[in-house]
């Protein structure tokens, strides 16, 4: 939808998306935020593969269940140094194993309010400059 694209900035908070599709954010250079919430219930494989320029990536209030994959939403992004994922679920059968590996600038990282039921391992392998991580109220 918006691959390949000059777009700088994503917003999805109480939008009519619902369904992430993969590849959706394929070599989008110049995106530097995101910012995804409300109502997100799907996300597909590589959203934003390709935007190596990607500084910050914010989730927040979302449901994720059985089925959806998020180990290669945003893993080797060159430029990734926050991350801020708060009022979360994620089912068992949501994969975010080795979401954010290979994310080396990856410095600061802040999980809060999350009922996850899913393996996280390897989750920030390869995060060599990660110094700040804050894990608040995680069931």
């Amino acid at each position: 939808m918006f691959a390949n694209s000059n777009i700088e900035k994503v917003n999805l908070i109480d939008t009519i998306y619902h369904k992430i599709q993969g590849n959706m954010f394929f070599n989008c250079d110049n995106l530097k935020s995101v910012t995804m919430g409300e109502g997100i219930t799907t996300t597909g494989d590589n959203t934003f593969s390709g935007c190596d320029n990607l500084v910050n990536v914010e989730l927040k209030k979302f449901a994720l269940y059985d089925g959806v994959e998020m180990q290669d939403m945003l893993n080797d992004m060159p430029e990734l140094t926050t991350v801020n994922i708060s009022d979360g679920y994620l089912s068992s059968g949501v994969k975010v194993d080795e979401m954010f590996s290979g994310c080396t600038k990856l410095n600061t990282v802040n999980l809060q309010d999350l009922e996850i039921y899913s393996s996280m391992s390897h989750m920030f392998s390869g995060c060599s400059s990660l110094a700040n991580a804050s894990f608040t109220n995680i069931n």
